[in-house]
């Protein structure tokens, strides 16, 4: 939750560090917040909501079938301690009367993805999609347009859909916390969970031919039943040997057969722990009363998040299941009995199938959705299969729907993207347009050689803009979970980027487009990463400072720290030797020697809550600090610091940066939500006349050819770009 990094090269390299948020459950990574967690706030229900301390453990936010709402960044605080700052704190001082007129435009990447989509199967112009982040959107035009449906919806991380095929003004919706019912095609919501024991909801199925009939498989818990259109529910778990559903399917013919795909139950956090159980597939044909597993041939150990059955023959099915060098799509003929691989031409490195669908009029047509390489098609029954991607700008596909009066109409869901629609069986596809609400930016990096392009870190995702921040792709490459902290750029070699992600950091040798990454053996998280012009790389974490060595090990280098928890790292351009931490509580400390000796440089300095740092480019013994008492500045390498916070009216500065090339040009950024700059090195300050409130500014880029340009970071999501002038 910091600042950004950008970094020059002319006579001097420049680095403007990036730090950023924290995961949920882990200490706060940012340079001016402590270990204060934030709970997502529902940009649908209001933008005043109070940050709430969350209690979901990494573990079960990893079972999740769906990305969870990123957590809001939180708060400063001047101890380690959860902080929650009232709603009616979050306004901050009055604003400036005088303010320096910008021009600025929000944007950035879509924070929600879309989860689920479903179509009336009556009015099949009608749709509905689910989001991980707002709540569930609704068309009436084919997907042309779509409005927000959510009143009596308090989830908005929506995990799956259904609808009632008799009475499609009936909808059921699975969330985090339960299971909500309309009986007004979406106008109003309810809560159904009478009976569940377990509210995760992973999957929901429908009764055909007696809909008040429903199952729902969840996370924990496995699988539920009701009889009464979900006003009552009871486990029917005998012989379902895992407790982790993340899909299920009905027998369009006989009701009683069902499906279930299971995940099997080791420890997020230990992979290498037990396993539970080697199934993965189930069935039931007494309406799950009581379950048995059918696995012939398939991969031990699978996860199974998606079942397709044929409509007209529902002996055949189809299922993804991962299992290592096995994982794939596998089909049976005989309604799960045996099961034989069906995935010819489809890529399955490092790939995962997520939605299975099958045309209705045709069952020999398949559609599958992955999670890395967009949509396949078969048209021989998964014999074969080919991509059908024309147009289809993300390929990190979420769902898929398909219309069943015009199968050639179909729908897919894509990760921070929205709705995509084909009205040629996936010959090409079209953009629809959702409102979802922007993620959360807590890292930012502006490329070397071409100041347009722009990678933006946030939760568990990486987007990268070539633009100037008009439009954003995620980098599809997993990261794993947690906030991306920081982004640092190799001055040496700008193809080569960093990332600090919980303890790894991942690296980039190709611009961001593919990741792999180092594991320093950290046990706290990477808050700040810094790179010195000969491309050695230090992080900062709540444990101290480490440094990577030629040999590509390594070490931990805190002698004399007193205060080990670094929210900040610069190193000096001249003298590379010196470099300076901003900690938690502790100060400045300085070192001359590469980090291997550190002393505390204090002086005159109030507050030992250093959220940032910043250093001149091209006078180093001048630096700036970010603190809950405003800004300090220091003009002879941090042995003295004088308060500078003339016309700075917000104190609680949570993040600084300065121009590489014009660096009497300074910004801040409170947790206010407020943004100034200073034209003359800190000696006074002016508000820009920036409308973020109850928006925390996590960080700041700016562009290295414009002093007057800007990127910000804010925690209710998106992209500020700002042009401000003198």
């Amino acid at each position: 939750m910091k600042k950004t990094t950008i970094v020059i090269m002319s006579f001097c390299w420049v680095l403007i560090l990036a730090c950023g948020l924290f995961p949920v459950d882990v200490p706060a990574p940012t340079p001016n917040l402590t270990h204060a967690l934030g709970t997502l706030i529902s940009v649908a229900q209001t933008q005043t909501a109070v940050v709430e301390e969350t209690k979901n453990s990494i573990d079960q936010i990893l079972l999740s079938p769906a990305p969870n709402t990123p957590t809001v960044p939180p708060t400063r605080s001047p101890t380690l301690e959860s902080t929650v700052i009232p709603a009616t704190e979050l306004q901050g001082p009055p604003k400036q009367e005088e303010m320096l007129l910008v021009t600025w435009t929000s944007n950035g990447p879509i924070g929600g993805s879309i989860t689920a989509i479903v179509i009336d199967p009556v009015t099949p112009s009608t749709l509905y999609a689910g989001t991980s982040q707002d709540g569930i959107f609704k068309s009436i035009d084919y997907g042309d347009n779509w409005t927000a449906i959510n009143n009596g919806f308090a989830n908005p991380n929506v995990t799956t859909l259904v609808i009632d095929p008799e009475t499609p003004s009936t909808i059921y919706a699975g969330t985090g916390d339960g299971v909500y019912k309309s009986i007004n095609s979406g106008e109003s919501w309810f809560v159904v969970n009478n009976g569940l024991t377990s509210l995760r909801i992973s999957t929901i199925t429908i009764d055909p031919v007696t809909p008040n009939t429903l199952f729902v498989g969840t996370f924990g818990g496995g699988v539920f039943k009701s009889t009464s259109s979900g006003e009552n529910w009871i486990p029917v778990n005998t012989g379902l040997s895992i407790s982790n559903v993340l899909t299920l399917a009905i027998d369009p013919v006989t009701p009683t057969t069902l499906y279930a795909g299971t995940d099997y139950e080791s420890p997020p956090e230990d992979p290498n722990a037990e396993l539970t159980g080697e199934e993965s597939l189930f069935k039931s044909t007494n309406g799950g009363e009581s379950w048995f597993a059918i696995n012939t041939n398939l991969p031990e150990h699978g996860k199974v998040p998606t079942i397709a059955i044929n409509p007209i023959n529902p002996e055949v099915l189809y299922s993804w299941v991962s299992g290592g060098a096995r994982q794939g799509i596998y089909k049976s003929t005989d309604g799960g009995q045996n099961w034989n691989s069906a995935d010819t031409g489809l890529n399955t490195y490092g790939n995962q199938v997520v939605s299975l669908v099958i045309d209705p009029a045709l069952p020999t047509t398949l559609y599958a959705g992955t999670d890395h390489y967009g949509v396949f098609k078969s048209i021989d029954g998964g014999d074969n299969w080919n991509l059908v991607n024309t147009d289809l700008t993300g390929t990190n596909i979420t769902s898929l729907a398909i219309n069943p009066d015009i199968t050639t109409i179909l729908y897919a869901g894509v990760a921070w993207r929205g709705v995509f629609r084909s009205e040629n069986a996936g010959g090409n596809w079209i953009e629809t347009q959702i409102d979802m609400s922007p993620a959360p930016v807590s890292a930012l990096a502006v490329d070397l050689v071409e100041p347009t392009t722009i990678y933006a870190g946030s939760l568990s995702k990486l987007f990268i803009s070539t633009n100037g921040g008009k439009h954003w792709d995620q980098v599809d490459d997993p990261m794993g979970y947690g906030w991306i902290n920081s982004i640092v750029i190799d001055p040496v070699t700008p193809t080569n980027l960093y990332a600090g992600l919980g303890k790894l950091i991942h690296v980039s040798s190709d611009s961001g487009a593919t990741w792999g990454f180092f594991h320093p053996f950290l046990n706290s998280d990477v808050r700040i990463l810094a790179i010195a012009p000969e491309s050695t790389l230090y992080a900062g974490t709540f444990e101290g400072v480490f440094k990577r060595m030629d040999d590509g090990t390594w070490i931990m280098v805190n002698t004399g720290l007193t205060n080990i928890q670094i929210l900040d790292l610069v190193i000096d351009p001249v003298t590379v030797t010196t470099l300076y931490v901003g900690t938690n509580g502790g100060g400045v400390f300085k070192s001359t020697n590469n980090g291997n000796n550190w002393i505390a440089v204090n002086n005159g300095l109030s507050n030992g809550f250093v959220s940032d740092l910043v250093i001149d480019m091209v006078t180093p013994t001048t630096l700036y600090t970010g603190t809950d008492s405003g800004v300090f500045k220091s003009i002879d390498g941090g042995e003295n610091w004088k308060e500078a916070n003339t016309g700075l009216n917000d104190h609680r500065v949570k993040v600084l940066a300065i121009h590489p090339k014009t660096p009497e040009i300074l910004y801040a950024g409170t947790i206010y939500g407020r943004v100034y700059k200073s034209n003359n090195s800190g000696d006074n300050w002016i508000e820009l006349n920036v409308d973020l409130t109850n928006s925390e500014i996590l960080t700041i880029a700016i562009d290295p050819l414009s002093a007057d340009k800007l990127y910000i970071g804010t925690s209710l999501g998106g992209l500020i770009i700002i042009e401000s002038g003198d």
